[in-house]
């Protein structure tokens, strides 16, 4: 098994905001789809048009695996 928790970053790969909280409050665990929408939600309420949605999976091997998503609002 393992575990998966998500960052939401700006273009420059960096944090939206300083440190290790999630500001779209996406649950460790989460459905990717529903990550999405909450990343979406969270963007809209502070003004943000684009970000990248990183989707990290750690395995009980200590592998990582990570997934980008680019997520814009028009």
């Amino acid at each position: 098994m393992g575990y998966k928790y998500y960052q939401l970053l700006d273009e420059d790969y960096n944090n939206l905001i300083p440190g290790n909280d999630n500001p779209a409050n996406i649950s460790d665990g989460e459905d990717g789809r529903t990550a999405r929408r909450l990343a979406r939600e969270w963007m809209r309420g502070n003004g943000v048009r684009f970000a990248l949605l990183v989707q990290n999976v750690v395995t009980d091997d200590s592998d990582g695996i990570a997934w980008i998503s680019e997520i814009s609002i028009k």
